[in-house]
């Protein structure tokens, strides 16, 4: 976001897609004061945008996108700001991308000295314009089933019932809740256990039942939610694991990811299946395994693939290098998964597809299949 920045409100007839590419302004120094002051100025410029907003009676599509690569320190994208762009998203926009990276959340060596302090629930305020949607990425710090629908609470039992929204023009609907720091602290989920480290759970049970509903969704949406099971064996042979999982299809595709170059930000390597390994970011290989639902373009816009690729306009490929070329340029590196399979003469490490209906929604990390001995 560039302080000069200006949109011509002449323009408003013709515009059919907007793209806001947040970013952290360039920081004078690293000081409580100018941390503060950088986030509000974010703030202050997006609390512009809701007007011409509203004007945009052509706007098909929406991206807010904050890149992971973008250098970011206590860095926060008001949670308020995007609830009001949200609310300002004109009836014709039917494909809508919110993507903070997870910085929507408050640092909390601010928390107590920003502007923006009133409680917001980001993920009523897409529940209440997903009906009318068609094609949707979120990736917030923390998200919850009031994304897809209400509970009526049992005051007797103490239990309640989930009740799924209605969005029949939805074709896709992808939540990315890696990065996610819990379940959202509004969130009024009488099923959902108060001690619950990430949204997955009641959010995968939400949407497997939003998906199960003929009423909600069409049967041919995809409706997906991807994440990452937590880790922390000292058994080298339980790796890092990125899992999405399409709940019409009932099955998960759990992509194995280690580091193979320490302190190298494209040091990562995935398994894609068949023994193919790919290099690259860990914000592009999350990418890689949604399946590029939506894409950059060389002019600066974000769209979902399917309509990108009808904009005449190149779409950019992430940048991942496949293993064997990353291995004929790095001699000399290697990791303990290679040698395994070097020892054993066969791949150890790859995607898993997993399609057993009790199981398939399970957070599980891929492990590397070593032989014994």
């Amino acid at each position: 976001m560039e302080r000069r920045s200006r949109f011509c409100i002449w323009a408003s007839p013709h515009v059919r897609s907007l793209t806001l590419r947040v970013a952290q302004p360039t920081l004078v120094s690293y000081e409580r004061e100018t941390l503060i002051n950088a986030n509000n100025w974010v703030q202050e410029v997006l609390l512009r945008l809701p007007p011409v907003l509203e004007t945009l009676d052509k706007l098909y599509s929406f991206s807010l996108h904050v890149s992971g690569t973008t250098p970011a320190f206590s860095f926060q994208v008001s949670p308020r700001a995007i609830q009001a762009l949200i609310n300002a998203l004109p009836q014709s926009c039917v494909n809508l991308e919110i993507d903070t990276f997870g910085l929507d959340l408050i640092p909390p060596s601010l928390a107590a000295t920003l502007s923006d302090q009133s409680p917001t629930h980001l993920c009523e305020a897409l529940r209440h314009v997903l009906p009318r949607m068609h094609r949707v990425r979120i990736r917030l710090s923390s998200t919850c089933p009031a994304l897809i629908g209400t509970f009526t609470k049992n005051e007797d039992t103490k239990t309640g019932f989930f009740n799924p929204i209605k969005a029949p023009h939805l074709e896709t609907l992808l939540i990315n809740c890696r990065r996610g720091h819990g379940l959202c602290y509004l969130c009024h989920n009488p099923t959902a256990p108060t001690a619950a480290l990430t949204p997955w759970t009641p959010l995968a049970s939400a949407l497997r039942q939003f998906a199960d509903t003929p009423e909600a969704c069409s049967p041919s949406a995809k409706i997906c939610i991807l994440g990452s099971p937590t880790t922390n064996s000292l058994d080298e042979s339980v790796h890092k694991t990125i899992a999405i999982t399409d709940l019409h299809h009932q099955s998960t595709c759990a992509f194995p990811i280690l580091r193979v170059t320490p302190n190298v930000p494209d040091g990562w390597l995935m398994r894609v299946g068949q023994g193919r390994g790919i290099f690259s970011h860990l914000w592009a290989l999350e990418e890689f395994a949604e399946g590029k639902q939506w894409v950059d373009l060389s002019i600066g816009a974000r769209l979902p693939l399917r309509i990108a690729e009808t904009e005449g306009e190149e779409v950019l490929a992430l940048p991942t290098v496949d293993e064997e070329e990353w291995r004929a340029a790095h001699a000399r590196k290697s990791c303990v998964t290679w040698k395994n399979e070097a020892l054993a003469g066969s791949i150890l490490l790859d995607a898993e597809t997993r399609v057993d209906p009790e199981t398939y929604m399970d957070l599980a990390p891929v492990v590397e299949q070593t032989q014994r001995g």
